[in-house]
């Protein structure tokens, strides 16, 4: 009797790969995922989705530039070797494509100016039909475009509007930028940071009739480098509706906001931003720094975000490390939501910190370092001008270091941090109208945070 030949559904080898895609970042799951693409091509196809469908190449600190050039030239031989192949390219599966440079002036002038990339971005031109995310971020000193090549200046615009998917674009330190830049894109989300426009001549604002659709933009990360509202408006305060209105008109559809404080009199220039996005705003992220060394006296009056009648989520972050010893990022985030005015429609409220925890990890302090400045929070949170909100989300990215004879457990490490924010935070574990959340991801010896959730 022959013997019967029993096969594995492929959905049940699917969901394998799809398990090892979950965390494409760790290096054990890149591995596997590698030895999955030789087993046939359709395990090729989806293996080769979750480890080419986000490509970075960053430039770590101190690092020589010569390790991301042989990179970038590493990558488009692979690019170009593969299109010799019967087989789907590696750059089918392409969807965000992200420079990060971290070295002097020159190395990035060195790095954007590579004819690999150049080739590189022309072949996402032609190959990822659905890439959808472009992001450069420049050095600590900023880049100045009109000095870029004619090449990668030509071939960045034209990836820009002749990519169908491209939503969402990324720049960072970068000055003398084309206010034409967006014209004739399908962008919707963009991230701009201490980017300066280059005006054109003749012109008050910066994006004139067509520079940029009408109600394109859909959420917008900007700083105040951004031209909107412009600077001399808020400083006269001349005519200021009249000039607003065109701004209005283009920024129509914006449903979320980030903005990031970098100095004091930023606070000031949030509410003016805000303000002119009153009347499509539904999420408000406020990301303070350790640069606005002004801002708590800044805070004398009140944040009126009652005035954006949409708005139900805010989002309240600040980069810097909390520690026994440090307590002024959650001096700062209290202080910010002891002056905001929320309006009755606002449904959450979030927080995000990152902290550094020690060892044993037994008590709340070791969780929550300086529990006692924790609790303000707590007493703001449960104030009568929150009365409308219904869930408060707290996310703690948590810095772990090996210290022996102590061993790191993941597990009991999110466990215990769930039992002890109820005693950090009793008003709010004890609400009887809002829902306290805790979201937990942490770095192991300082590495790359490996998150139980994705980013915000």
């Amino acid at each position: 009797m022959q013997a019967v030949r029993r096969t594995i559904p492929p959905e049940i080898l699917d969901a394998f790969i799809d398990e090892l895609g979950r965390n494409p970042a760790q290096s054990d799951c890149r591995c596997a995922l590698q030895q999955c693409s030789f087993v046939s091509r359709a395990f090729r196809n989806r293996a080769h989705h979750y480890l080419f469908s986000k490509v970075e190449f960053v430039q770590r600190p101190y690092s020589t530039p010569s390790e991301i050039l042989s990179r970038l030239w590493q990558f488009r031989n692979i690019v170009h070797r593969g299109t010799r192949l019967p087989m789907t390219g590696l750059l089918h599966h392409l969807r965000s494509f992200k420079l990060v440079m971290d070295g002097s002036i020159f190395e990035a002038y060195a790095i954007l100016e590579n004819e690999d990339l150049v080739e590189i971005l022309r072949a996402i031109q032609v190959s990822s039909k659905d890439f959808e995310a472009f992001a450069i971020h420049g050095s600590s000193f900023p880049i100045v475009w009109p000095d870029l090549t004619t090449d990668f200046r030509a071939v960045f615009r034209n990836l820009c509007r002749t990519m169908p998917n491209l939503t969402t674009l990324n720049l960072v330190n970068i000055v003398g930028v084309p206010h034409t830049l967006l014209m004739r894109t399908n962008i919707r989300d963009i991230r701009f940071h201490l980017i300066e426009f280059k005006k054109p001549r003749m012109a008050f604002v910066i994006f004139r009739e067509g520079h940029l659709p009408k109600g394109q933009l859909e959420s917008i990360d900007i700083d105040y480098t951004f031209p909107f509202p412009p600077s001399n408006l808020i400083e006269s305060r001349l005519a200021y509706e009249d000039a607003m209105a065109h701004y209005r008109t283009i920024f129509s559809q914006v449903k979320k906001l980030r903005y990031l404080i970098y100095r004091s009199d930023d606070l000031e220039r949030f509410i003016a931003v805000a303000r002119g996005l009153s009347s499509s705003l539904e999420v408000v992220n406020l990301e303070l720094t350790n640069s606005d060394n002004g801002f708590l006296r800044a805070l004398s009056w009140e944040i009126p975000l009652a005035d954006l009648p949409l708005l139900r989520r805010l989002i309240i972050c600040h980069k810097s490390l909390i520690s026994t010893g440090t307590r002024h990022p959650l001096f700062k985030v209290a202080t910010v939501l002891k002056n905001v005015s929320v309006p009755v429609c606002m449904e959450a409220v979030e927080l995000l910190f990152e902290v550094s925890a020690q060892a044993p990890w037994l008590k709340a302090m070791h969780f929550f370092p300086e529990p006692e400045i924790w609790a303000l929070l707590d007493t703001a949170l449960t104030n009568r001008r929150f009365d409308a909100v219904r869930s408060v989300v707290l996310r703690l990215r948590y810095c772990v270091s090996q210290e022996p004879p102590w061993t790191f457990d993941e597990g009991v490490f999110i466990g215990r941090c769930h039992d002890l924010v109820k005693d950090v935070f009793p008003l709010l574990a004890g609400s009887k109208s809002k829902k306290l959340e805790l979201v937990v991801s942490f770095t192991t010896g300082f590495e790359e945070a490996k998150s139980q959730i994705n980013q915000v």
